[in-house]
C-alpha cells in the first residue's frame, strides 16, 4: 500500500527512487511536517504516483510535491547459506570496499543498513567474489517481523 509523502519538485517523477535519510531539522510551524517525515530512515522508496498538490517548504524554500511511494529494498548479496526464498534474515553489511568490483552495488546497497530485517524474495545467481566468499545475488523486501 502506497504512503503519501512529499519530495522536492525537481525530484518528483514516477519511478524515481531515493533513500530517506531522516529529518535533519524541523520547523515547528510547518503544518505538513508529519506527511513530509513519515518514512523510515535508511529505507529506499520508489515514487509510484504524483499528486497535483504542492506546498512551499519552510526549511529549504523549495516547492515540495505530494507523492505516493512504496518501500523498494535494493537488490543485494547474501551468504549463500542464508539465502532461502521466503526466509527473514537480519542484514549484515559486507566489509569489502573494492569499488572496482562489478558486484559492489550488491554488497554495499543503498537503502540497507546492518541490523535491518529483510525477507528474501528471490535468490538469483552465484557471484564470483575475488575474496572467496560464497555469495549470491538476491532480491529482498523490507520485513516488519
Amino acid at each position: 500500500m502506497p504512503t503519501v509523502t512529499m519530495i522536492q519538485e525537481e525530484q518528483a517523477a514516477v519511478g524515481h527512487e531515493f533513500v530517506f535519510l531522516g529529518a535533519t531539522t524541523q520547523r515547528q510551524e510547518c503544518k505538513v511536517k508529519d506527511v513530509c517525515l513519515n518514512q523510515s530512515a535508511g529505507r529506499r522508496y520508489k515514487i509510484v504516483k504524483l499528486r497535483d498538490v504542492t506546498h512551499g517548504c519552510l526549511l529549504s524554500g523549495d516547492v515540495a510535491r505530494v507523492i505516493e511511494v512504496e518501500a523498494s529494498a535494493p537488490p543485494s548479496s547474501l551468504d549463500a547459506r542464508a539465502a532461502r526464498e521466503g526466509s527473514v534474515v537480519v542484514y549484515q553489511p559486507k566489509t569489502c570496499a573494492d569499488l572496482a568490483c562489478e558486484h559492489n552495488y550488491l554488497c554495499n546497497p543503498s537503502g540497507l543498513q546492518g541490523g535491518m530485517r529483510v525477507q528474501v524474495a528471490e535468490v538469483e545467481e552465484k557471484l564470483a567474489c575475488f575474496r572467496g566468499r560464497n555469495l549470491v545475488a538476491v532480491k529482498v523486501t523490507y520485513s516488519s517481523e
